[in-house]
């Protein structure tokens, strides 16, 4: 499983060995990481990039422990995000 993070100007990975982010994309990709209307618009959106399971609900966990809004985007335009690979 990979995870990314996707922020205004830039996109990390993940790096599960060293516990650290590595900046691997100085773009602004949000508006392709779904297809509603607010997805341009958020400030950070986490992708995981897996083959099976559902793991968004520790990032729920942790988001309602500290009052911050969250939600799932399943809906997304895949060959658009893979042009930009």
């Amino acid at each position: 499983m990979s995870t990314l993070l996707l922020l205004t100007a830039s996109i990390y990975m993940y790096d599960k060995k060293k516990s650290m982010l590595k900046p691997i994309l100085a773009q602004d990709i949000r508006k392709l990481t779904g297809i509603q209307p607010y997805v341009k618009q958020a400030p950070v959106s986490l992708i995981y990039v897996a083959d099976t399971g559902f793991i968004i609900k520790n990032v729920y966990l942790y988001c309602a422990a500290e009052g911050l809004p969250t939600t799932v985007r399943t809906a997304i335009d895949t060959p658009a995000l893979a042009k930009n690979q």
